[in-house]
């Protein structure tokens, strides 16, 4: 999880939600919004909005890139249920005044 440099509660409050509910290990930090590899990012663009974002990445740049597996065989679907889990209450424990529990039973 990366946050701007005026976000370190707002990042804390967001990993500890995380942590609490899923065994996923998970790294944070907050700098500056145009920083390197977080800055060419779509939460950008809704920052400067002025709604508050957060950039949640693999570091897809610093993975091994040329490996010869299929998209299918290369994608874990433990690590990615455990990661819906873990961001289902992030958005539940600290923004679930934004969630529409009507729309939601119906999927």
């Amino acid at each position: 999880m990366v946050g701007g440099l005026g976000e370190f509660q707002t990042l804390i409050d967001l990993k500890k939600s995380f942590v609490r509910s899923s065994p996923l290990p998970i790294v944070s930090f907050n700098t500056l919004n145009h920083f390197g590899p977080t800055g060419a990012k779509d939460h950008l663009h809704y920052q400067e909005q002025g709604y508050p974002s957060l950039l949640i990445t693999d570091t897809a740049k610093f993975r091994k890139q040329g490996e010869k597996k299929s998209v299918v065989e290369a994608l874990d679907y433990k690590k990615m249920g455990l990661l819906v889990k873990g961001l289902y209450h992030v958005v539940m424990d600290n923004y679930s005044e934004f969630v529409d529990p009507i729309h939601m039973a119906e999927r």
